[in-house]
């Protein structure tokens, strides 16, 4: 499976949220992003666009 990292804006607006609230879930334990070599977050979007999509619908 080929890995599709975007960077929280990206993701944000692909999945429809603020980023804000990637990182609020990033907190919570709801999604795991991995970090650079320079600490910035970049996401899975393939592993998140389903999920995210349903859950966000259902208070994630």
């Amino acid at each position: 499976m080929v890995k599709n990292y975007v960077t929280p804006g990206e993701a944000a607006r692909i999945l429809g949220v603020c980023d804000r609230t990637l990182r609020y879930w990033e907190e919570q334990g709801k999604i795991k992003a991995i970090r650079t070599a320079g600490g910035q977050r970049r996401y899975d979007i393939t592993t998140y666009t389903t999920g995210v999509r349903f859950v966000t619908t259902r208070s994630f």
